[in-house]
């Protein structure tokens, strides 16, 4: 059943760059947002080295949907909603593990790693060998996908595929993902987390914003929790770009300075360091000068939720809804399949003092967003708009070397497009 509600489009003023707070307060405003972005877009679920064997699962959400994500007796993905179709009890309660079926714990319906229904007690004496099993199998979604090792659900069939989906952000994401042939993997387990905050805060400081780094972070870079060149560049005036993409992605680069290695400025890490650098002729073969000694990548956001830090570690975070004011982040330390398990636990340990809830950078954020949820919940406050005019006079297009409308590095152009297709999403008639 969809729904339909009031007028958005005045809550976003493109042309001026304004955007008013009840985007992040009314409930129907988020119930809009479950159905027409969390039940509509493509949501990244993991990673396959999640999943690595037959009848590997992982428990996680799609919106407020919890959902199966499920390897079957043959290898092949699947996704199903976590409900018995009898009564609506979670089939399974473990965050991951390895199983050719699951027993509902309320009646013991069973179902197998297809998600067909395989087994119904009282099938004779209840429903007096009627019940069509074939018709009450898990709900699975409509479409699964992977991109280089990254796995992506959607619930609608209408949805286009993937790689459309993805355009011409993938051409970034390739920098992490397709480095070396070997690919990447999530390490150290899953960082979870709950913010009392709009999961728009978390997705739009990802997509865009590095005008508060020296603000937000200054403390965190002064006492030495990043040594990379990224933060120390950001703390003064650093050279770079913002990078929008059809259907919402957004990109932050910074450029690499003529004489500096990638590896020089992505990461202090010594291990990771030698690694960017012995695997630096198949990267370039792979991807391009452009990519391997022209920019770097900062920071990033996969429309809706999906977010990507590259400062140090490169960290992976799903911003899950639970509500207008609330969203529970889980985190994950990505790196190179190719690394030495001595590096790759250094990389895990970096990952987890830096970043997630024992971390301080994402903690320096999370202040902020939680102020800025809080504050809309007045009547008063949701009246003022909030200022997103940065480089409005200059908004950016093309550039001859990087895919995607290009901006300044401190410009408020991604999130003012955020916003726009955001709009666009929940109420379609707006589009233009």
């Amino acid at each position: 059943m969809s729904t339909t509600g009031p007028d958005l489009s005045k809550l976003i003023d493109q042309e001026h760059g304004l955007v008013y707070r009840s985007l992040y307060s009314d409930p129907a405003i988020y119930d809009l947002e479950l159905e027409h972005i969390f039940a509509r877009c493509w949501l990244c679920l993991g990673h396959e080295s999640l999943v690595p064997n037959p009848n590997d699962f992982i428990t996680t959400y799609m919106g407020e949907d919890p959902v199966i994500l499920w390897r079957n007796a043959e290898g092949k993905l699947g996704v199903y909603l976590n409900l018995c179709r009898h009564r609506g009890n979670r089939v399974c309660r473990l965050d991951r593990g390895n199983t050719n079926r699951f027993v509902c714990s309320y009646h013991g319906w069973v179902y197998n790693s297809d998600g067909k229904l395989i087994g119904v007690p009282y099938m004779k004496e209840g429903f007096m060998n009627e019940l069509d099993i074939e018709k009450w199998g898990l709900v699975p979604a409509a479409k699964v996908d992977v991109y280089k090792g990254l796995i992506f659900a959607t619930f609608d069939n209408d949805a286009p595929p993937l790689e459309e989906y993805l355009g011409e952000a993938a051409w970034y994401l390739d920098v992490l993902l397709d480095w070396t042939a070997e690919g990447t993997e999530f390490i150290g387990g899953t960082r979870k987390w709950t913010i009392d905050c709009n999961w728009k805060t978390a997705a739009e400081n990802f997509a865009t914003d590095m005008a508060h780094v020296v603000h937000t972070h200054g403390a965190s870079v002064k006492v030495g929790l990043s040594r990379s060149h990224h933060m120390q560049q950001l703390a003064r005036n650093a050279k770079g770009f913002t990078v929008y993409t059809k259907y919402g992605h957004g990109f932050t680069l910074m450029d690499i300075p003529d004489g500096l290695p990638i590896w020089d400025v992505q990461t202090k890490i010594e291990p990771f360091q030698r690694f960017l650098e012995e695997t630096m002729p198949e990267a370039t073969k792979r991807l391009g000068e452009t990519r391997t000694k022209g920019i770097t990548l900062v920071a990033a956001n996969i429309f809706p939720n999906l977010s990507f830090s590259f400062i140090d570690v490169t960290t992976a975070r799903v911003w899950h809804p639970r509500g207008p004011g609330k969203i529970e982040a889980w985190e994950w330390t990505i790196v190179p399949k190719g690394l030495t398990p001595e590096a790759k636990e250094e990389m895990r340990h970096v990952g987890v003092y830096k970043w997630g809830p024992a971390g301080m950078f994402d903690q320096d954020d999370m202040d902020n967003w939680v102020q800025m949820t809080q504050s809309a919940r007045g009547w008063a406050s949701r009246q003022v708009a909030m200022n997103y005019q940065m480089h409005i006079g200059d908004r950016g297009g093309v550039h001859e070397d990087l895919p995607g409308h290009v901006s300044a590095l401190y410009s408020e152009e991604n999130a003012r497009l955020f916003y726009k297709h955001w709009l666009e999403r929940v109420q379609p008639e707006s589009r233009t």
